[in-house]
């Protein structure tokens, strides 16, 4: 996670970043880490509906 959060501060504060972690069968979720947006996903098909549902 610290990794994350460093590369994500290499990026100007009016980007908003997004990282997708793929872990199987896991169970589908969005985390707002700041300075960044953490997805998990358990199958490729759950990314569409949090990628919808983390945009609102």
């Amino acid at each position: 996670m610290l990794r994350l959060r460093r590369a994500s501060a290499a990026f100007p504060p009016d980007v908003q970043v997004l990282a997708v972690r793929c872990e199987w069968l896991a169970e589908p979720r969005a985390q707002r880490l700041t300075p960044l947006t953490l997805v998990t996903v358990g199958a490729l098909g759950d990314l569409p509906r949090l990628m919808l549902r983390s945009g609102q």
